[in-house]
C-alpha cells in the first residue's frame, strides 16, 4: 500500500446538486481536504486513480444514478496549439 493511502482527509462538502453537464441528472462531488501536503508522487497517484483537484481540495464524482464523468489529465509539458488554431 502506498503512503497516500494512509494520509487522513477531512470531508468538507458532500451534497447532491443539479448536474452542471447533463440535464435532469443529480451530481454528487464530495470535496476532501488532505490533512497535510501531498507529495508530487502522492498527488500523481491520486489523479491516476481518478481523483480530481481544485486548489487544495480533492474530489471524485459519486453521482447516485450516473457514471458518465471521466477524469482526464492534460500533460501540460506535451500540450500545444494545433496548427489549425494559429489564426
Amino acid at each position: 500500500m502506498t503512503s497516500s493511502a494512509h494520509r487522513e482527509e477531512l470531508l468538507v462538502y458532500d451534497q447532491e446538486e443539479a448536474c452542471a453537464y447533463l440535464p435532469d441528472r443529480i451530481a454528487r462531488l464530495p470535496l476532501r481536504w488532505p490533512l497535510g501536503v501531498l507529495t508530487r508522487a502522492e498527488m500523481d497517484e491520486r489523479l491516476a486513480a481518478g481523483d480530481r483537484r481544485s486548489g487544495f481540495y480533492l474530489y471524485r464524482p459519486h453521482c447516485p444514478s450516473c457514471s458518465a464523468c471521466e477524469a482526464l489529465r492534460i500533460e501540460v509539458d506535451r500540450f500545444g496549439r494545433a496548427a489549425h488554431n494559429n489564426d
